[in-house]
């Protein structure tokens, strides 16, 4: 109930360090987190965010990108009016996508029914399909940040050819290291941007 709040004061503590900043209205592991990512709430928090980066920009005299983290598991529609609403608020850019609540990529495994969302492989597929999704709707009028199974350079290009304009990487990062960062560029750097 006070997230607007939580994040301002989260803003005022990072702008002057950071290169851009992430609102993150996807983490599955925060209760009902994700009821912000919809209608005028988000389109409430982007805003008023937005607003506040702007006069941060300012008395740090520095211009910082502040972009949104959504979720992977909403339906099509869902994204679309998400994509538009982010569109409506002049946010700098989407990054598609985080963890997953979805469970059918490691159904059979012991832990495949524990809490909080699933990262790498088993999100891979389906962030690409978002990245894909806000491409199209999009027409690239807002940059895309694509996470989501990051491993290699052949996961990269995937990214880059669905219509990511940067990636970001977590768990290719902590299971290979640097090595996963430099296949990534290389695979982002050689693939087409075929949409």
């Amino acid at each position: 109930e006070n997230a607007l709040d939580d994040y301002r004061q989260c803003l005022d503590a990072v702008h002057g360090y950071a290169d851009y900043i992430v609102v993150n209205l996807s983490s599955p592991n925060t209760p009902n987190l994700r009821q912000l990512q919809f209608g005028e709430p988000l389109k409430h928090l982007v805003s008023s965010l937005r607003e506040q980066c702007y006069r941060l920009d300012a008395i740090n005299e520095k211009r910082v990108p502040l972009v949104v983290k959504i979720a992977p598991d909403m339906s099509h529609d869902d994204l679309l009016s998400v994509a538009d609403t982010l569109m409506e608020t002049s946010i700098d850019g989407i990054i598609a996508t985080n963890t997953t609540i979805e469970r059918d990529a490691v159904l059979g495994h012991p832990y495949a029914q524990e809490a909080g969302g699933l990262s790498g492989v088993p999100v891979r597929s389906r962030s690409t399909e978002v990245v894909t999704a806000l491409y199209q709707h999009l027409k690239g009028e807002l940059p895309i940040i694509g996470v989501g199974g990051i491993f290699d350079e052949r996961s990269a290009a995937e990214k880059r050819e669905a219509g990511a304009s940067l990636l970001q990487l977590y768990t290719g990062f902590i299971y290979r290291g640097s090595d996963a960062i430099s296949a990534a560029a290389r695979g982002f750097k050689q693939a087409n941007l075929s949409r």
